[in-house]
């Protein structure tokens, strides 16, 4: 059995045990989280999907980007994921305004609504103050040159340009954090 078919088996387990199942996907910038993602959702019918891309902190917010030395980047809004967790917990909807990354800003609505499969997809989604919300949880991993690489060859300019300073944090956060060695699944973002 492949990983991927491996994988939405155990997903589906989960949800014909507990009638649901809540999914953190995660992974280093570039190896293949949201490829990752975007194939379950084409193969699961009815799953939701929660990006932490979308709760990027405006400029105003956040400050000078990536400008602190945490572990865990402070340019997220951690609060409004796990409220937005919470009420998914509870079994009820959701709604938030995404961050527009060509804009720097908040704006359009995301509602959602709980089903039986949801993933929340996104870097740092493994940090312990999440752990326990997750039925479970994956960690995916490719070498940097090739995460590098498909960062490079993204279509959007600005990625480029702050691609050194992700990368550092990103690297910073897997050495001290070791989401993988948190996550119930390693799968092979190659």
């Amino acid at each position: 059995m492949d990983q991927l078919t491996n994988l939405v088996e155990k997903i589906l387990d989960i949800q014909r045990q507990k009638g649901s199942a809540f999914v953190a996907i995660s992974g280093l910038g570039g190896s293949g989280k949201t490829f990752l993602t975007k194939k379950l959702e084409q193969i699961i019918p009815n799953s939701r999907i929660i990006y932490v891309d979308d709760f990027y902190k405006t400029e105003q917010e956040r400050g000078e980007v990536h400008s602190s030395e945490n572990i865990i980047s402070n340019c997220f809004d951690w609060d409004r994921i796990e409220h937005a967790i919470r009420l998914f917990q509870e079994g009820k909807a959701v709604c938030y305004q995404k961050y527009n990354w060509e804009k720097n800003i908040r704006e359009g609505w995301v509602e959602m609504y709980p089903q039986s499969i949801t993933i929340l997809e996104g870097i740092y989604s493994l940090q312990d103050r999440f752990l326990p919300y997750y039925d479970l949880s994956v960690w995916v991993d490719a070498p940097r040159e090739l995460r590098r690489e498909r960062i490079i060859n993204r279509d959007q300019e600005w990625k480029r340009k702050w691609l050194d300073t992700w990368m550092e944090q990103d690297d910073r956060y897997f050495a001290l954090e070791q989401p993988a060695q948190k996550a119930h699944i390693v799968y092979s973002g190659i």
